[in-house]
This record gives structure tokens, C-alpha cells and sequence, in this order.
């Protein structure tokens, strides 16, 4: 279904990619006013369902992950600033914890299900 929409969304001059980075980040592209309805066809297609122990688990990897960018080289920690300063997507370590202790099994369930 992901590939399809893609196709799709190519031949019409949209381009739809979906990214794991901090969390998924799904990135439309073109100038066109069908871009609404293409969110929403991927949203669609979009299908998760993790039990409570899966959730947990990718929670923990996910908060981990934010500490230990403590423990990286300064170079990368500055790249990661800089990027936070000058792209969009980005956010600080407060948001990202904030937005995880809301995350539940029922919450994924009223986005996706």
C-alpha cells in the first residue's frame, strides 16, 4: 500500500516519504492543493497496533536514546543544535520526553486504529 501511494503521489507531482527519526515524520512535497487528501490516504494505510510490552520496550529504547545523546561526541551534539535551529521537526529534549509519557496502547489506537 506505502509503495503504491508514493507511485501515485509522483505521477500527480506530490512526493510522500515516511521516516523514522525522532518518532515517524511523514513529509509531503509539491504545490498542490490535493495535499490534504494525501495525508490522509497515508495516514489511512497507516497501521499500528503494539501490545503493552512492545510499547514499552520502543518507549524505552526512544527515552534512552535521548540520554544518551548526552554521551556523544560535541561535534554531533552541535550538528543536532544547529539542525534544531534551522530545520523544522526538531524538538528539544523536554517535548520529546513530554510527548512520550502520553503515549498509550489507546492513544495509538485513536491515531491509527
Amino acid at each position: 500500500m506505502k509503495r503504491r501511494l508514493i507511485t501515485e503521489a509522483g505521477i500527480a507531482g506530490m512526493g510522500l516519504s515516511l521516516q523514522l527519526d525522532e518518532g515517524l515524520r511523514i513529509s509531503i512535497s509539491g504545490f498542490t492543493d490535493k495535499q490534504p487528501e494525501l495525508l490522509a490516504a497515508a495516514l489511512a494505510a497507516l497501521r499500528v497496533s503494539p501490545d503493552e510490552q512492545a510499547l514499552t520496550q520502543a518507549l524505552d529504547r526512544f527515552l534512552r536514546g535521548l540520554q544518551n545523546r548526552k554521551r556523544e561526541m560535541p561535534v554531533s551534539q552541535l550538528g543536532r543544535t544547529l539542525s534544531g535551529l534551522t530545520q523544522t521537526g526538531f524538538y528539544d529534549e523536554a517535548s520529546l520526553r513530554e510527548a512520550a509519557s502520553q503515549i498509550t496502547p489507546l492513544a495509538i489506537y485513536r491515531v491509527c486504529g
